[in-house]
C-alpha cells in the first residue's frame, strides 16, 4: 500500500470507489485491504509488516462466499454475490467516478497474476504461496 486513500490490485467492472457493488478484485481503501464481489467483501487492517515485503493476496468465491487469504491464510469469509457492470479488467489501476477519470497510484512490482475459472482449496493456494516466495 503505497497512496492511503487507495487502489485496486486486481478489479473486474468498473470500481467506482464508493460503491463496490458494481466491480470484484482485491484492493486497498483507507488503511484497509478489501477482497470483494459485487455482494460482499471481506476487510481486515493493512499490515504495515507487508509494506515493502512480497506479499501474497488470493480471493475465492465459491457457492456464495468470498473466502480471503494473504500469504496463504485464510483471512475471512464473507457471503456474496457477482454483480458486475462493465466488462473493464485492470492491475493496479484505479476507476473514480463510474470510469470517467482515472488514476494510478500503486507504486509496486507484481509477480504471477492468475485468474482461474474455479475456486482453488486454501490447500492450493497455500502450495502456490510455498513455491512462488522460493
Amino acid at each position: 500500500m503505497i497512496h492511503k486513500e487507495g487502489e485496486a490490485y486486481i478489479s473486474y467492472g468498473i470500481d467506482g470507489g464508493v460503491g463496490r457493488e458494481d466491480s470484484l478484485g482485491i484492493a486497498h481503501f483507507n488503511g484497509m485491504i478489501i477482497f470483494r464481489t459485487g455482494g460482499g467483501e471481506v476487510t481486515l487492517p493493512f499490515n504495515s509488516l507487508h509494506r515493502n515485503q512480497w506479499t501474497h493476496y488470493a480471493m475465492t468465491f465459491k457457492k456464495g462466499v468470498i473466502v480471503g487469504l494473504v500469504n496463504g491464510k485464510v483471512v475471512g469469509k464473507a457471503p456474496g454475490t457477482v454483480k458486475v457492470k462493465s466488462t473493464r479488467a485492470a492491475l493496479a489501476r484505479h476507476w473514480w467516478g463510474n470510469g470517467v477519470g482515472t488514476s494510478t497510484r500503486l507504486q509496486a512490482a507484481m509477480d504471477d497474476v492468475r485468474v482461474y475459472k474455479r475456486a482453488l482449496e486454501p490447500s492450493q493456494i497455500k502450495y502456490l504461496v510455498d513455491v512462488t516466495r522460493d
